[in-house]
């Protein structure tokens, strides 16, 4: 019969691209080579980290198509579709993999040594505040701008299945506003 507070766990932080070029560059400076291509492929294909790092195998890349085959998700299996940067990461990650094998994880990295350089990474940048997971919402609003809010286009990118999941990672400013009405 205990009432408990209701846990308010929101987030809305989203890099502006001034933050991710400068964290685009100390993270230029980790000692692992996989941890700038790891964060970047997370942010322009708006997957969770545990998708990038656990599920996502070369057998599951198809780059002709330009999708990436998640079998298990959060929310079950799904298809990531893979703009020119995503495509253009995969193919050098596949370079530096030489001949991968099909099972074989995309990116060879824990969590916690991608998490260690983040956090290095935004301090060297001076950027507070900030988690890796607050790419999956930076991508997110950046295309919702990029294609007009266009929640059809927004579900299948982010993987959300609902309206309602969705909109808790798009965060569109009165600035950006502003920016499209002119």
């Amino acid at each position: 019969g205990i009432k408990m507070p209701k846990i308010d766990n929101k987030r809305e932080r989203v890099l502006t691209n001034a933050e991710w070029n400068r964290l685009s560059a100390a993270l230029k400076r980790a000692k692992n080579r996989y941890v700038g291509p790891a964060l970047a492929l997370l942010l322009v294909t708006t997957m969770r980290a545990s998708e990038a790092l656990l599920t996502a195998r070369w057998s599951d890349v198809d780059l002709d198509r330009h999708l990436l085959t998640l079998r298990t998700a959060k929310a079950g299996g799904r298809k990531v579709p893979l703009g020119p940067e995503a495509v253009e990461i995969l193919r050098k990650l596949m370079e530096w993999a030489g001949d991968p094998d099909p099972a074989a994880r995309i990116l060879p990295i824990s969590y916690e040594r991608l998490k260690a350089a983040w956090i290095l990474a935004c301090a060297r940048a001076g950027i507070k505040g900030v988690h890796i997971h607050d790419l999956r919402h930076t991508g997110a609003t950046h295309y919702a701008l990029l294609y007009n809010g266009n929640a059809s286009l927004l579900k299948r990118i982010t993987g959300h299945k609902t309206d309602s999941q969705l909109s808790r990672y798009l965060h569109i400013d009165t600035e950006d506003v502003a920016q499209i009405m002119h």
